[in-house]
């Protein structure tokens, strides 16, 4: 079947790989993660206050 695709489109066909569907990000995780970049200095007091904000 490979083949046939290969002649058909003229480049090699790659299998595809099946995607695993992620379980779903609730508020709060999200929340979480952006209060632990705070905490760590990677976002200013400001980027947290607006993102925060956004999500609630």
């Amino acid at each position: 079947m490979r083949e046939v695709m290969s002649n058909v489109v003229g480049t090699p066909v790659q299998p595809v790989q099946s995607v695993q569907p992620q379980a779903p990000v609730s508020t709060a995780d999200e929340l979480m993660k952006y209060a632990q970049l705070y905490k760590d200095g990677l976002l200013s007091e400001e980027e947290f206050a607006a993102i925060k904000a956004k999500m609630l």
